[in-house]
């Protein structure tokens, strides 16, 4: 799985990031706070005039018009002159142009002084566009793990997507954290193309406001995961509880795959927990360890990185796109094992 950032003629990318360079070294790096048109015109994303044509076909040496089918093109941004297709869309779609795909941000931007452009990129030659806003909401579980929080904007110029604004704990700088940080995303809010994107934005401001209570939870609780003591055997049970171990029928092929690879599993997620999985000799778990927050990301870390469905390149990135819905079932289920649940009020 590649990175799809989009590469144009003089060699320059559609991408730009703030202080930190992505894994993929594309695009340019900004060392200061820049505002929206700026970060657009680091990334080479300001002004494509992003709009729509007929669509037309030869047909025997004819130009024929496609009946309610347009053409999305845009300026190029590096070669003058140049009008490059980006897709073909029906009567109804509405172009969006970049920089109103990013005033989705500034909304956010102006409510919270302290938050800044932290990437914008261009992917799919264009097709694709996403910026992401680093929110000052980062904290430090048990004082040592730093969990930050992002405000994604995307959009498509293609018809395959509407605008997307999202909070998300994913650092968005290529497709894949795209669709690591979509799937990651706590709150999303969307609009259509053939709908008043302008006229939504401060109906995304205020629904992407009432987030920042699920996000105090979600910290409050992790702090009570990384205040409790998890032995080996602790682990274990959280093991057990997110994935059953089958049973062990030694005449049944079949049965016996299942638990050698649950076996594995169970293998790598200690060796994550204690710090020897990561072959740079990493230790990705550290001062977590021997707490529940660290079994939890023992767990999490082992499905991301080294889940049966992950290729090289998606663990370049960090992530398992196919696994988000096992991660926040393992939250809630060491939530269960190790924190006083409520108890039931009966008549």
């Amino acid at each position: 799985m590649s990175d799809d950032i989009e590469r144009f003629a003089n060699g320059e990318a559609g991408f730009a990031s703030f202080r930190d360079p992505a894994w993929h070294r594309l695009g340019k790096t900004f060392q200061e706070v820049l505002p929206t048109e700026r970060v657009l015109a680091e990334a080479n994303m300001a002004a494509w005039n992003v709009r729509l044509i007929p669509t037309v076909s030869m047909v025997e040496g004819k130009m024929v018009e496609v009946a309610e089918k347009f053409t999305v093109v845009r300026d190029n941004p590096v070669t003058m002159g140049q009008i490059d297709g980006l897709g073909v869309v029906g009567k109804k779609y509405r172009a969006v142009q970049n920089e109103q795909v990013f005033e989705f941000g500034d909304a956010i931007l102006a409510a919270n002084p302290e938050a800044h452009w932290d990437t914008a990129g261009s992917i799919r030659n264009g097709r694709v566009v996403f910026g992401c806003i680093k929110l000052p909401s980062d904290t430090k579980i048990g004082g040592v793990d730093q969990v930050d929080m992002y405000l994604m904007v995307m959009s498509s110029h293609d018809g395959s997507t509407g605008v997307v604004v999202a909070l998300t704990p994913v650092r968005i700088v290529c497709a894949n954290t795209l669709r690591a940080g979509l799937r990651n995303a706590t709150h999303t809010f969307k609009a259509r193309h053939t709908e008043s994107v302008t006229g939504r934005i401060e109906d995304a401001r205020k629904a992407l406001a009432l987030s920042t209570d699920y996000f105090e939870q979600f910290i409050n609780t992790a702090e009570q995961l990384a205040d409790i003591d998890v032995s080996d055997a602790q682990l274990d049970e959280l093991i057990e509880s997110v994935w059953k171990k089958p049973v062990d029928k030694s005449d049944d092929g079949e049965r016996r795959t299942g638990l050698t690879r649950w076996e594995n599993k169970v293998e790598q997620v200690h060796k994550v927990w204690n710090g020897e999985a990561d072959l740079s000799g990493l230790d990705t778990i550290g001062e977590i360890k021997g707490t529940a927050w660290g079994a939890v990301n023992a767990l999490t870390e082992t499905v991301d990185r080294y889940g049966r469905s992950t290729g090289k390149f998606e663990r370049m990135a960090g992530f398992n796109p196919h696994a988000e819905d096992e991660k926040t079932k393992i939250f809630h289920i060491a939530t269960n094992l190790w924190l006083p649940q409520p108890e039931l009020v009966t008549a």
